[in-house]
C-alpha cells in the first residue's frame, strides 16, 4: 500500500487529465473487484465453460456497442495485429490459477 501510494504522488497534480485518469483507475479497480466477488459466487453454481461463454460474450457485445458508438473501426487489421489480439486474449486465461 505504501508502495502504491508512493507512486501515486509521483503524478500528483491537479490537472483536469491527471484527475481524469485517477477517476478511471479507481473505476476499473471497482469493477475487477466487483467482477472477482460475482465471478466467485457465479462459478459456485455454474460450469467454467458456461461461465466464460456468457462473460465474454456480454463484454464483446458491450465492446462492440462501445466501439460502434466512437465510430472506431472493428475491421481491417493485418495478421500480426491479429497475433496480437489473441496472445491479449489467451495470455490471462494460460496463467489463470484453477479455484
Amino acid at each position: 500500500m505504501i508502495g502504491a501510494s508512493l507512486i501515486g504522488l509521483g503524478d500528483a497534480r491537479l490537472s483536469r487529465g491527471a484527475l481524469g485518469g485517477d477517476v478511471l483507475a479507481l473505476l476499473g479497480a471497482l469493477t475487477g473487484a466487483g467482477y472477482y466477488v460475482i465471478g466467485r459466487r457465479v462459478r459456485q453454481t455454474v460450469g467454467i465453460w458456461r461461465y466464460a461463454t456468457g462473460v465474454y460474450a456480454v463484454a464483446a457485445a458491450a465492446l462492440a456497442l462501445l466501439a460502434l458508438g466512437y465510430r472506431t473501426p472493428l475491421v481491417g487489421f493485418g495478421g500480426h495485429d491479429w497475433t496480437v489480439f489473441g496472445a491479449m486474449a489467451a495470455g490471462p486465461m494460460l496463467v489463470a490459477t484453477p479455484e
